[in-house]
């Protein structure tokens, strides 16, 4: 895998459990880098759609959770007491929150290899980049039987026109398809290659109208849109400026944080 598979979430934050108080001073630190593009970009759709809650129960057994790297025994451990497949999931992406980091010094590297971002080497120092938390989360469906997918496409923050490469997954139940990204949803950056965890469930089971202005899958059936879009109308001014309201929003967010 080459360097920008890796792509990082940028350093803005949607509502979410933080784990500090934001000062004016971080937050302006914060909108000051809103165009750089580093980590896991936090933003969601212009028309804001409800953010489901936290299930504490779901979240404190994930918390629970043995130390181990067999990521069959995990899934296993994690899906005891679910009382859905919805709910196995959602406490999948709670422990991927408590334990994965972004790793900065890996997404730095010429050429990241199938190794770097391997299951067994992710479980080994709870760090990676988008490749291994896609590819994390599809093995822990999979080792229930839970159908899941990785998606492969590109990533665009702000105003920008050229994006990373980034990896995603979508997962069916109930005979539908839900898209999820566990990079974005499970931290970011308020400084360059410093990362913090926050919570954000807006990319656990994401409406596809939303994550569309910001994920492109190379796929364009993984748009689970009725109407696709072209990589063109993704780049384009009007989605630029979807981009740059929803980082508005996002700042605006903060505050209120």
């Amino acid at each position: 895998w080459k360097k920008n598979l890796s792509h990082r979430p940028p350093q803005s934050a949607s509502r979410g459990t933080l784990p500090a108080i934001l000062t004016t001073k971080r937050i302006d630190r914060i909108k000051l880098m809103n165009k750089i593009c580093l980590i896991f970009l936090i933003l969601y759709g212009v028309n804001t759609t409800a953010q489901i809650k936290v299930d504490s129960i779901r979240f404190r057994h994930a918390q629970k959770a043995p130390k181990t790297l067999d990521v069959k025994y995990l899934a296993r451990f994690l899906k005891a007491g679910a009382k859905s497949e919805e709910k196995t999931v959602e406490t999948f992406f709670y422990w991927i929150h408590q334990n994965i980091e972004y790793d900065y010094e890996l997404s730095k590297k010429q050429e990241i290899s199938e190794e770097d971002t391997s299951v067994k080497r992710t479980l080994e120092t709870k760090k990676t980049v988008c490749d291994g938390y896609s590819k994390l989360f599809l093995e822990l469906c999979q080792a229930v039987k839970i159908e899941c997918v990785r998606i492969e496409g590109i990533a665009l923050i702000g105003d920008e026109t050229e994006g990373q490469l980034h990896a995603w997954n979508a997962v069916k139940i109930k005979e539908r398809w839900h898209l999820v990204d566990t990079t974005w949803g499970s931290g970011g950056s308020f400084l360059p290659d410093t990362y913090e965890k926050f919570l954000n469930l807006k990319y656990l089971f994401g409406e596809p109208d939303y994550f569309i202005i910001t994920h492109f899958p190379s796929e364009s059936e993984w748009q689970l849109l009725e109407k696709t879009i072209t990589k063109d109308e993704f780049s384009s001014t009007l989605w630029i400026e979807k981009r740059k309201i929803i980082s508005e929003e996002s700042s605006i967010e903060l505050k209120e944080e």
